[in-house]
């Protein structure tokens, strides 16, 4: 963009004319309709044009994802909150998660370590069943017996793990992430290990191989 811009910001903007609103609902009964603020990119070209790039103005239903900016600031912007050099929002995100101390870490942990519990219990399904491939080639009678049961077995396992790391104290009574607590939190691969014969008899009625 460099070639073509003098200049490239994010605007952070509270938005208007919104199509859809957005609400995070979450497992103990709160939802949350907090109207967030909306980061887009302005572009100023050597000619002295200017031009938003918003590529995630989806979530609202608005079809522009690039367009003039004095139309969009008229019709897609309340109020403008704060104007950053590009990248400043990533940076910001960085030094925000630094100074919670090891948030970041954490995060990064709860996520690898969930991917690979959830991969892992797939793969202990199909090794001991068929390759998804293959149930999905099934007729449907045959398909729809084999999906429940494979829907059934990761459940399982995955309200297992999270029992597991609730009693360990990954998380607090309103599933809310409890910071300091990652020597608690049990790796996927040791999980399927010790539960996943338990969790498969119950299911199937016969231990795994």
């Amino acid at each position: 963009m460099t070639d073509v811009c003098i200049e490239v910001e994010e605007i952070v903007h509270t938005p208007k004319n919104t199509r859809l609103r957005i609400m995070q609902a979450f497992n103990n009964g709160h939802v949350d309709a907090t109207e967030y603020s909306h980061t887009v990119v302005r572009a100023t070209l050597k000619s002295g044009e200017q031009y938003v790039l918003d590529m995630t103005g989806a979530q609202y239903r608005w079809p522009e994802t690039v367009a003039p900016w004095d139309y969009y600031r008229d019709i897609r912007i309340n109020e403008i909150k704060q104007g950053l050099s590009f990248g400043g929002t990533v940076t910001y995100c960085k030094q925000t998660f630094e100074r919670l101390g090891g948030t970041r870490e954490w995060m990064y942990k709860v996520d690898t370590q969930f991917a690979t519990g959830l991969d892992e219990v797939v793969l202990a399904w199909q090794k001991m069943n068929m390759p998804l491939n293959t149930m999905l080639k099934l007729p449907e009678e045959e398909f729809m017996v084999k999906q429940k049961a494979f829907v059934e077995f990761v459940e399982d396992l995955l309200q297992e793990y999270k029992a597991l790391n609730e009693r360990d104290g990954a998380y607090d009574i309103k599933g809310e992430i409890t910071l300091g607590a990652i020597e608690h939190l049990a790796s996927g691969r040791e999980f399927i290990a010790l539960k996943g014969k338990e969790a498969t008899e119950k299911i199937f009625g016969w231990a795994s191989s």
